[in-house]
């Protein structure tokens, strides 16, 4: 302000609110807050600045966020729980009917659970099951995720398994009782085609790619 200021004009005023929903940081655009106040945004229109101890709240995948001044740090989804849709195959994909597939992602670890089984349709005889994860993994092939177990309902016989890390998004199941070098389900132990009534049931925990 000048000396002996009687009014204030726009030109004297910089707004340090910082709008979630904005392309311009400084930009009074709907959703503002204080520098220190939690931001909320969008994951498509975070604050284009981020400076040094920002946070903001992700509204479409309800997240929280902070900055440390060059990377974005998820710090938690507050007890939020979400789910998806897993894909499981078995060179072919058979149709699935999903009881659970459900999941939490606090910081950069994933931690969930699916129920899974086989409506119509088969996979292929002495081939590897395999079935897709929520979020990327940031892990190396072969990293055990978890374990659980696959019930062939045409036998009636139970298979117990480690879950190993297939892939960027998916995994992969081991035998829990086998050693050599063809482990996998689908094509060691239960080598048949995955088949209408067959259950799969598993739990995993892995560190996410971001």
């Amino acid at each position: 302000m000048a000396a002996a200021s009687t009014s204030v004009t726009n030109a004297n005023i910089t707004d340090l609110r910082y709008a979630g929903n904005s392309t311009n940081a400084n930009q009074d655009n709907g959703s503002l807050v204080y520098p220190g106040g939690i931001i909320a945004a969008s994951s498509t229109a975070r604050p284009v600045v981020r400076p040094e101890g920002m946070v903001w709240w992700e509204d479409d995948t309800n997240y929280l966020y902070a900055s440390d001044g060059s990377s974005d740090i998820p710090l938690a989804a507050l007890g939020t729980e979400f789910t998806y849709t897993p894909v499981l195959s078995q060179s072919a994909t058979p149709t699935i009917t999903v009881h659970d597939a459900s999941y939490q992602k606090i910081g950069r670890r994933v931690v969930g659970n699916i129920l899974l089984s086989v409506a119509s349709g088969t996979g292929t005889a002495s081939n590897a099951l395999i079935c897709t994860l929520p979020v990327a993994t940031g892990s190396s092939n072969s990293i055990a995720l978890g374990h659980g177990y696959l019930f062939d309902s045409s036998a009636s016989s139970y298979y117990q398994f480690v879950a190993y890390r297939q892939g960027p998004s998916s995994m992969s199941f081991q035998r829990a009782a086998h050693e050599g070098s063809t482990p996998f389900l689908g094509i060691s132990g239960f080598s048949d085609a995955l088949a209408t009534g067959d259950i799969l049931s598993c739990s995993f925990s892995y560190p996410a790619a971001s």
